[in-house]
C-alpha cells in the first residue's frame, strides 16, 4: 500500500493534548510494552493493548489483543470493529482520535475534483469549488479541551482574586525592601 502519511492520531488524556502521532504504515500497536508504536505508560493499559489495521484504502479496523481492561470505539466497548475518520479510541485513561488518510483523500478530491491537482502547482477553481473551500475553512474547529479556568463573573470572587494579587504585591515589595536594607547595611559596616 502507499507509503503516505496514512493515521495522525491525537493523543489525550483528561482533555489535554499530550502528542501528535503521524503513521506511513497499514499495522499501528498501542500498549504500555516500549516496543509499541504508541507507547502508553500506565497501569491500565495491557503491554499488547490494541492493533490499528489498514485492510485496504478505504477500511480501518481496530482490534483488542485480549486486554485486561477493553478498548473502547466512540465509548463503547469493542473486541474488533470498523475504524472511521475522527474516531474516538478509549484506551485505559487516554483517548486517542484518529484521523485517516482516504478521508483526508476523499475531502480533497470533494472540493478540488481531483486530489492530484492540488499538488501538481496551480489550481484553477470554479466559483462553486471555491465557494466550497471558503465555507470548508470557515467552519471552526473544536477547540481542545486544555483545562483552563475562565474567571469568574460573580463580583464577590473578583475581589478575593484582587486582594490575592495585592497582598502577593506588598509581600515582594517587602522582600526586596528586605534585601536592599541587608545589602545597604552590609556596605556601611565594610566601609567602617
Amino acid at each position: 500500500m502507499s507509503q503516505d502519511p496514512i493515521w495522525k492520531i491525537r493523543l489525550s488524556l483528561k482533555g489535554r493534548l499530550l502528542k501528535s502521532y503521524t503513521f506511513a504504515k497499514d499495522i499501528v500497536l498501542i500498549g504500555r510494552d516500549p516496543s509499541c508504536d504508541i507507547c502508553l505508560d500506565n497501569p491500565g493499559v495491557s503491554r499488547n493493548h490494541a492493533r490499528l489495521s489498514r485492510l485496504s484504502d478505504s477500511e480501518y479496523v481496530v482490534e483488542d489483543l485480549d486486554s485486561t481492561n477493553g478498548t473502547f470505539l466512540n465509548d463503547e466497548p469493542v473486541r474488533r470493529g470498523q475504524l472511521r475518520d475522527q474516531d474516538t479510541l478509549l484506551i485505559g485513561k487516554f483517548s486517542l482520535r484518529v484521523e485517516l488518510e482516504s478521508a483526508a483523500r476523499d475531502a480533497t478530491t470533494e472540493v478540488f475534483g481531483h486530489a492530484e491537482e492540488q499538488e501538481d502547482g496551480t489550481t484553477v477553481l470554479t466559483t462553486d469549488q471555491l465557494a466550497r473551500v471558503l465555507k470548508t475553512s470557515q467552519q471552526p474547529e473544536p477547540a481542545p479541551q486544555l483545562g483552563i479556568v475562565e474567571p469568574a463573573a460573580d463580583p464577590d470572587s473578583a475581589s478575593v482574586t484582587g486582594e490575592r494579587s495585592v497582598s502577593f504585591r506588598v509581600i515582594l515589595w517587602a522582600a526586596i525592601a528586605l534585601v536592599l536594607g541587608i545589602a545597604l547595611g552590609a556596605t556601611l559596616v565594610f566601609l567602617k
